[in-house]
């Protein structure tokens, strides 16, 4: 006889960008936040599980070595999340080459971001 158990998973969303760091199981829910850290603790103790979330933020130069099977959602999480700057752009770029699905949303990004830079104040 095959026994099934419910299990709750939580997301942790940076509320300044609405990007999704990581996600966790129900285990985590009763954990508390340290103050003024990006910090869940279990119980505050020095040997307790901790979940460090700015140590966990995605980078793409990295995190990710093979972009072919990312979707969409992956790449506009990470985009949102390690936006395009000088040292991530040819990153982005292989990206676009590497993976069909993700190429139109990496290269409007691309595009926007070049054209921010080179654009001359009035």
């Amino acid at each position: 006889m095959k026994k099934y158990t419910d299990k709750a998973y939580f997301s942790v969303v940076d509320m300044t960008n609405g990007c999704i760091i990581n996600a966790w199981d129900g285990e985590a829910c009763g954990y508390s936040w340290v103050s003024n850290k990006d910090v869940l603790d279990s119980s505050g103790g020095v040997n307790a599980d901790k979940f460090d979330f700015q140590s966990m933020r995605p980078v793409i130069n990295k995190t990710i070595d093979d972009f072919s099977g990312m979707d969409v959602r992956e790449v506009a999480n990470m985009l949102r999340y390690d936006s395009l700057s000088k040292e991530n752009i040819n990153t982005y770029q292989r990206m676009a080459k590497e993976n069909k699905k993700a190429k139109g949303i990496v290269s409007e990004s691309v595009s926007g971001y070049l054209s921010g830079i080179t654009e001359k104040p009035p």
